[in-house]
């Protein structure tokens, strides 16, 4: 799913923005080829309280 919507659309790049306590959405992202913006990672944020996380797919 996650390639066609990429595909479809003609983007090189794929953002989602996931709430901070649902761990379990973000570690399926993981999996499935999505990472933590770069300084948003669970050690590294400047905002480890904030309520969302960024991550990004491609590129």
């Amino acid at each position: 799913m996650q390639k066609r919507l990429l595909t479809d659309h003609g983007a090189a790049l794929g953002v989602m923005l996931v709430s901070r306590s649902d761990s379990r959405t973000a570690e399926a992202l993981r999996s499935w080829g999505w990472r933590h913006v770069e300084g948003d990672s669970p050690r590294t944020s400047p905002f480890p309280h904030g309520p969302l996380r960024g991550l990004i797919l491609g590129a």
